[in-house]
């Protein structure tokens, strides 16, 4: 099943009702200790919180950065999606040249992660290996 982008974002706002309002504040409720318990560890700063959490959390600019989002994927899906990125890409390290460092480097600059203007060419320098660490810090685990 396919979701559509405004499918996405009405069920972003149908779920924001149920995030604590404590977690818009950056900070995430600690539970209290059962009699005859050890009181909890004392909180955490407040962003080692929130990355902690696994509630969503909402901010007055969170509407605004998922708009922008959706428009930047539907935009994306009109001109035809991610291209697919064969697997030898995997082998690829800086000084490889080839069509599949050319079709990296697209790809790359489709996510923002390599400048327009650094598009073209079919070698991995020291721009490409920038960009793919970009796009490996936004993207953990890619």
């Amino acid at each position: 099943m396919r979701l559509v982008p405004i499918t996405l974002f009405c069920a972003t706002f149908l779920a924001a009702p149920l995030v604590s309002p404590a977690a818009g504040q950056g900070s995430v409720p600690v539970p209290k200790p059962a009699p005859g318990q050890a009181s909890p560890q004392a909180p955490t700063p407040a962003h080692a919180s929130f990355m902690a959490s696994p509630s969503p959390t909402f901010d007055e600019g969170s509407a605004r950065r998922i708009a922008a989002a959706m428009l930047s994927y539907s935009a994306l899906e009109v001109r035809g999606g991610w291209p697919v990125l064969p697997k030898s890409v995997g082998n690829l390290r800086p000084g490889s040249t080839g069509p599949d460092v050319a079709l990296l480097r697209e790809r790359l600059a489709i996510a923002d992660d390599l400048a327009p203007d650094h598009v073209a060419g079919d070698v991995f320098d020291a721009t490409v290996t920038a960009a793919v660490r970009r796009f490996q810090v936004a993207r953990p685990g890619s």
